[in-house]
């Protein structure tokens, strides 16, 4: 299957259950390398752990896009995306930080409202083995922009943002779909040549998780330790109390204080 840029085959619907379930069905030869799934409005869009993600029409970015890796990457997918969100929001003026493993918090220690982190933003990847043995990610992205306070619902008016509410003025959504997936595709051409060091090393940066102390739900079990390290797969490295270190794929994460 011919590679191609990410994003150079785009398509726009105005409204789909969701964007990554319709490419992760779509037959092999529909779902070629690079190809973005937009939607205006998503009526059963995922979020982590079978999550509904909150988006009402024709005010947020909401797109999936098709990876095939030739080399086992899907352990990265997901940071790739959450700091090609980031750098572009950064580059805006939006200080947005990575809150492990999937979340784009915006983060200000200058404000009270953001210091302890709001909501933009997550990432989404899926994945399944083709019938020629290729592997297929469809990275999914949902990213808050132009919502005002009143949008959101009232449990979540304290824990989410926007892009337009923290730059006071609304956003064209146009060329920040385009910088976030031209910063993808440089990404993911890195990725695919040198392996994951330069993404480590940048995630690393934008992790707002490390150096804080932190509990991290494992399925009906609770572990709490220091947030210290990515390692060289994006996993979390978690010190304990014992000085044990553990390295975590997945878990729900709730900071509670820098230990620096």
């Amino acid at each position: 299957m011919a590679s191609q840029r990410i994003g150079s085959n785009l398509e726009i619907l105005e409204e789909i259950p969701s964007t990554n379930t319709l490419l992760m069905n779509r037959e092999p030869e529909d779902a070629p390398h690079g190809l973005v799934l937009a939607a205006e409005f998503q009526s059963q869009g995922k979020g982590r752990q079978g999550r509904r993600w909150f988006a009402p029409p024709r005010a947020n970015l909401l797109f999936s896009v098709v990876l095939r890796p030739k080399t086992p990457l899907s352990g990265l997918a997901t940071l790739a995306g959450a700091c090609s969100v980031i750098e572009e929001l950064e580059a805006l003026g939006v200080p947005a930080r990575l809150k492990w493993p999937n979340d784009v918090v915006a983060r200000a220690a200058h404000d009270q409202a953001l210091r302890d982190g709001r909501k933009l933003g997550g990432i989404l990847c899926e994945s399944k083995t083709e019938a020629d043995g290729g592997t297929r990610l469809v990275l999914g992205i949902g990213l808050n922009v132009n919502l005002s306070e009143a949008d959101f619902p009232r449990e979540i008016r304290t824990l989410a943002s926007s892009v337009s509410i923290l730059l006071g003025r609304l956003v064209d959504r146009d060329p920040l779909l385009a910088g976030i997936l031209n910063r993808l595709d440089r990404a993911w051409t890195d990725l695919e040549a040198h392996g994951g060091e330069t993404l480590i090393r940048k995630a690393r940066f934008l992790c707002d998780t490390l150096g804080h102390l932190t509990e991290v739900q494992l399925g009906e079990g609770r572990i709490e330790g220091i947030a210290e390290d990515l390692d060289s797969q994006g996993r979390l490295v978690l010190r304990l109390e014992s000085g044990v270190k553990r390295l975590l794929e997945i878990g729900e994460i709730r900071q509670t204080r820098r230990m620096d």
